[in-house]
């Protein structure tokens, strides 16, 4: 399949939905019968350029639908010429009421000894404008819920070699982009207790500033090991060890203009709806911000925030209550700091980077507790927790060692 929307050639739409398989599903079931063989493989999909769309590898938009029981290993690259104003997932570009169950996004292979290797990768070229990028959904809404998930595919997305002169604003995460009322594993921490399923995100998420690229305005970044930016959602039994990459090629401007909000988990929280809630999760990635001038002269990204749950927590709407972060597990590194500053406006944590809702700021002020977490850096390492490692341990052990 080909698809070129550019403005230059013939008419531009106003928003298209475009997958291998389907562009729409509504009211459906997509899943393969066979328990044996379960794998789908997708037909060759070219993207050179497109903007305003719906775009997922299995289907551009879903409502009122389920995905389950197969399995698939990307390697696509889209946008060779232009990638502008697009809901971009694995699976399915936006989905509404959607459930997403017993999946498998890339694979695993062993290279030697107990080495492995993840295969699969998602490579977006030229992206300008407001993009949501996920390897399950660019954007889920409206009770999507995901459920025992296996995601190994990396996330690459890249910025133009031109100029860039419109806003660019990135929702980027290893799950989703963005995730307003939605679910993962359970509805409530009572079911999670029952529940078995559990969502693994090994994939690394990369993104790259070319050295040459001149920035117009201030771009702004959401990168999440599993969510860019979330909305009143219950996030229960997610486990993600992938890297997070930033490499900026030391371009000046954009480490004087970026705003970055990135974290193992989730890189920015604003409840509307309902509190959100985040249970019993575990993250072990890395962050990696690369190619960075360090010059006194420079005040490196405009805003970094850094947090290994959450980067930011704000809600201005005071008749929600404060999330709820509980029990969860954070062991990252960020590296590449000097002088413990990459910004004049830092904001580091081990769990909450920096947060304002209801007028408190203080990460500890929030409803958390009984998280453990372990923050490493160049400088210093801090250490905090109020449940002891051998009573964590055994209630993560399985999730560390998963039965693939």
């Amino acid at each position: 399949m080909k698809l070129n929307n550019s403005s230059n050639e013939g008419p531009k739409f106003t928003r298209i939905s475009v997958g291998s398989l389907f562009g729409y599903v509504k009211h459906s079931k997509v899943g393969l019968l066979s328990d044996n063989d379960n794998e789908i493989n997708l037909p060759n999909i070219i993207i050179p350029s497109i903007s305003n769309s719906h775009i997922g590898l299995i289907a551009g938009q879903s409502a009122n639908s389920t995905f389950e029981k197969f399995s698939f290993v990307p390697n696509i690259s889209i946008g060779n010429e232009l990638f502008q104003d697009n809901l971009f997932g694995g699976i399915v570009g936006y989905s509404t009421n959607s459930r997403f169950a017993n999946l498998t996004i890339g694979n695993y292979r062993q290279i030697e000894g107990a080495k492995s290797e993840n295969q699969g990768s998602i490579n977006i070229l030229n992206t300008s404008g407001t993009n949501y990028i996920g390897n399950i959904s660019g954007r889920m809404e409206s009770s999507s819920e995901i459920s025992d998930v296996n995601i190994y595919s990396s996330l690459s997305v890249n910025l133009p070699e031109e100029n860039l002169e419109d806003n660019t604003i990135l929702y980027i995460g290893g799950i989703s982009g963005y995730a307003e009322n939605s679910i993962v594993n359970a509805d409530s921490i009572e079911e999670s207790y029952k529940s078995n399923a559990i969502v693994r995100v090994y994939g690394n998420v990369n993104i790259v500033v070319p050295e040459n690229l001149k920035l117009i305005n201030n771009p702004e970044m959401y990168i999440g090991g599993a969510f860019g930016f979330v909305n009143s959602s219950k996030i229960y039994n997610c486990y993600t060890t992938g890297n997070i990459e930033i490499n900026l090629n030391k371009n000046h401007e954009a480490q004087e203009m970026m705003l970055l909000y990135t974290s193992g988990l989730v890189a920015y929280l604003d409840d509307s709806n309902y509190a959100s809630e985040f249970y019993n999760n575990i993250v072990a990635g890395n962050i990696y911000p690369l190619g960075i001038i360090y010059d006194k002269s420079l005040t490196s990204y405009k805003d970094f925030f850094y947090g290994g749950i959450v980067a930011k927590i704000n809600k201005d709407n005071a008749n929600v209550e404060n999330p709820n972060i509980l029990h969860n597990y954070s062991i990252n590194t960020l590296y590449n700091r000097k002088d413990n500053k990459l910004s004049n406006n830092y904001y580091v944590n081990a769990i909450i980077g920096e947060g304002s809702v209801n007028n408190i700021s203080k990460p500890e002020d929030y409803n958390m507790y009984s998280n453990v977490y372990t923050l490493c850096t160049d400088k210093q390492t801090t250490f905090a927790s109020n449940v002891t490692l051998e009573a964590l341990f055994s209630q993560i052990k399985d999730k560390l060692n998963p039965s693939i």
